[in-house]
């Protein structure tokens, strides 16, 4: 015998996902007492507090990675922006990032910016954040091979019109300019200094010849001296 049960959808969801929702409802003791266990176990083991990353410190770091998006040709330059700006907080920055700040360089942050909006002269700074990590290039790419497929999505980046092809590098056409005026001024002087040489080699050439006559002459006459008183 077959039965059929007519039901709403509104039943149906609450008969097959409702146990599920409670579930997630009720607290996942499990998890607090792995939490427990990492607090515990960070205060036996000697950790350095600038080497571990925290959820403000991914936080900053999610957003820096949304301007500054470490792929393609400018990977290394924005990799670089990325490393400075998880350490200061610039004063040009967004207002709602004055939540990386303490209570003391909000008030600061705050008056700075309205200063700037006054004159745009006043000196710039820079703030620290205050979550304790400060990470190296290396933990942000670490942290960024966990979050992200970084070799795919530089696989996946297009180049910009120009970096396409493959060309011999070729310095810019002023450079080029400057250099063939250097090369053709640098020829010209050797080539007047090349008469001058000649002529004083021609000049020293000549002295020494005239010199070595007049040395040898009295000899030559001394010689004949010698020669007549002995006939």
């Amino acid at each position: 015998m077959r039965v059929v049960l007519i039901q709403k959808a509104e039943d149906v969801i609450a008969e097959l996902f409702g146990p599920i929702q409670e579930a997630a409802r009720k607290p996942f003791l499990f998890g607090k007492f792995f939490q427990f266990f990492l607090h515990i176990n960070a205060c036996f083991i000697d950790l350095n507090p600038t080497e571990v990353w925290c959820e403000l410190a991914e936080l900053r770091l999610s957003s820096l990675v949304c301007e500054y998006k470490p792929v393609g040709i400018n990977r290394n330059f924005h990799l670089l922006a990325i490393h400075e700006r998880m350490h200061k907080i610039f004063d040009n920055e967004p207002p709602q990032f004055e939540i990386y700040l303490s209570d003391k360089n909000k008030v600061l942050f705050r008056k700075q910016q309205n200063d700037l909006l006054l004159d745009e002269t006043t000196p710039r700074t820079t703030y620290p954040p205050k979550y304790s990590c400060r990470p190296t290039l290396e933990m942000i790419n670490e942290k960024l091979g966990q979050w992200f497929g970084m070799k795919v999505c530089e696989e996946n980046e297009s180049d910009p019109p120009g970096f396409s092809e493959h060309s011999d590098y070729t310095l810019p056409e002023y450079i080029m300019e400057e250099r063939e005026d250097h090369r053709s001024s640098k020829e010209s002087l050797k080539n007047s200094e090349i008469p001058h040489s000649l002529n004083s080699t021609t000049s020293v050439n000549s002295a020494e010849s005239m010199n070595s006559i007049d040395s040898e002459e009295p000899t030559h006459n001394r010689k004949r001296k010698i020669s007549t008183q002995n006939e």
